[in-house]
């Protein structure tokens, strides 16, 4: 549970380099990203709709801007290394409601 347990604890915020090595936990973090509600959802709508409930202070537009900064690096390194977009590779997926771009 202890490796479990470290991959719970950054799916909320994460510290990612420019081009961020991808492993468990940034799968995780990117994954809690693209889902808003019960549906997946691009980072952009995520993130709007962050800024827009939320982004009423400096502080808040901070962190929402850097888990942003985050899972955009995350997904770009996810489509490099697949050479595809994000939303190919999860247009397999059973989800009604799917929409990401």
């Amino acid at each position: 549970f202890s490796r479990l347990a470290a991959l719970v604890r950054v799916h909320m915020d994460m510290e990612v380099e420019p081009n961020p090595t991808i492993d468990e936990a940034s799968i995780v973090f990117l994954a809690d990203k693209l889902v808003v509600g019960r549906r997946l959802a691009s980072l952009t709508e995520r993130f709007d709709r962050k800024m827009a409930k939320y982004g009423k202070d400096g502080q808040t537009i901070a962190a929402i801007v850097k888990r942003r900064s985050a899972a955009q690096a995350i997904q770009a390194a996810i489509e490099r290394i697949t050479a595809q977009p994000i939303h190919t590779i999860l247009s397999d997926m059973d989800c009604d409601g799917a929409n990401i771009q």
